[in-house]
């Protein structure tokens, strides 16, 4: 039977299709307009959301366990009937460097590629700062002590845990500066890798500062100019805020209430931003916004929810005594959370101190950047402490 009659009968599920195509080395169906390659610590999840808001499907990070998986998603997704589709590699490190050439070896159109990147002493700063919840419990009680959201936060201290790193999970209560060395690798820094292992596709570079919030709208507008794809809507709250910012761990939370639905099941208020939640619309009913202790949070109910609320009076005053004492205290932890954080300053000052692990980055980081320096050599230029780290090395013997 022809491969294409097979995968259309519907006569294999989909782990036995997966590893028939797999094996058969079958190629990923063209009908994608370009690759988006965004390593981890560059702002790659605020990347995605803004793609998604421009009506772009991008594959399950749930998937990216093995190239198999990450193969078979992609198959799977170039097959719906989305009008714009691509192909995306966003980093976590799940992968070592021949399962992702592997991966990479089923692309076969030659389309552009959009590489998301980043000063590396702000990728290594933000490595080090990684954080971590570790599975915590998200639902709060009225009746319940908030102590143990407040808690969650916790930090990669020997380097981020992942199946190619290979770092044993450890977390701790503050960011460890002396992991560094399980950040400075060919697997955090691997863009010449990309460009080798797609050498017939035309790269273009996008810095991380093109994404931040005064940004980011503007230039996913010449993004959807340049690729073809359907422009953001200006009046989304998604580009006003950081994905990954000071809520990261925390939210979304959900507070349950002793109120059931029509349903049956335990009302709950969804905590969230805008950021995460980028199709919920804020009730003021709950809390007014002025009143909310961050900018891009939001608090949702659905409608026929709220309107249960809102005709407990008694009910109403105790969640919104509740939510003022809790973002209250969240925000109090959360000054404290970044007064733990190391700054660029930090790393620097470290390396400065550790010549070898210098010299180990230094080596690195001439092969990783040959290619953006060529032709994107701006980019390079407006790194700051990249600039400040290569002026040491040239003291460095």
């Amino acid at each position: 039977m022809h491969i294409q009659t097979l995968i259309h009968s519907k006569l294999l599920n989909d782990e036995s299709l997966k590893n028939l195509l797999w094996a058969k080395n079958i190629a990923l169906p063209l009908n994608y307009e370009f690759i988006l390659i965004a390593t981890g610590l560059c702002g790659s999840s605020a990347l995605v959301k803004f793609l998604q808001a421009c009506h772009i499907t991008l594959c399950d990070e749930s998937l990216r366990k093995s190239a198999k998986g990450l193969y078979f998603e992609h198959f799977k997704r170039l097959q719906s009937p989305a009008s714009y589709k691509i192909i995306s590699y966003i980093e976590h490190w799940n992968l070592n460097l021949k399962q992702r050439a592997d991966f990479l070896a089923s692309i076969k159109k030659e389309v552009p590629v959009l590489s998301l990147v980043r000063d590396p002493i702000s990728i290594l700063k933000t490595g080090i700062n990684h954080p971590s919840s570790g599975g915590a419990k998200r639902v709060l009680k009225l009746d319940e002590d908030f102590s143990s959201i407040l808690n969650i936060k916790k930090y990669y201290i020997n380097g981020f845990a992942s199946n190619a790193l290979k770092n044993k999970k450890v977390l701790g209560q503050a960011p460890n500066l002396h992991s560094l060395p399980k950040w400075i690798n060919e697997l955090i820094f691997c863009q010449d890798f990309f460009v080798k292992n797609l050498k017939h596709h035309e790269f273009f570079y996008m810095d991380m500062s093109e994404i931040m919030p005064d940004k980011a709208f503007d230039s996913l507008s010449k993004l959807a100019l340049k690729f073809d794809f359907k422009a953001p809507k200006k009046d989304k709250a998604l580009f006003k805020g950081q994905i990954n910012g000071k809520l990261i761990t925390y939210f979304p939370i959900f507070l349950e209430l002793p109120l059931k639905n029509k349903a049956k099941k335990a009302i709950k208020i969804t905590l969230s931003t805008h950021q995460i939640h980028p199709h919920l619309k804020h009730c003021n009913e709950l809390l007014d916004e002025k009143d909310l202790a961050f900018e891009n949070m939001l608090l949702y109910l659905a409608q026929d929810e709220l309107e249960l609320v809102l005709k407990e009076n008694k009910l109403l005053k105790q969640i919104k005594s509740y939510l003022q004492d809790f973002l209250r205290a969240l925000k109090e932890r959360i000054n404290t959370e970044q007064n733990k954080l190391y700054k660029e300053e930090d790393i620097l000052n470290y390396l400065f101190e550790n010549k070898t692990l210098s010299k180990k980055l230094l080596y690195i980081l001439q092969n990783n950047l040959k290619h953006i320096k060529q032709n994107r050599a701006d980019i390079v230029s407006s790194w700051k402490y990249y600039q400040e780290f290569m002026d040491f090395a040239k003291h460095i013997k």
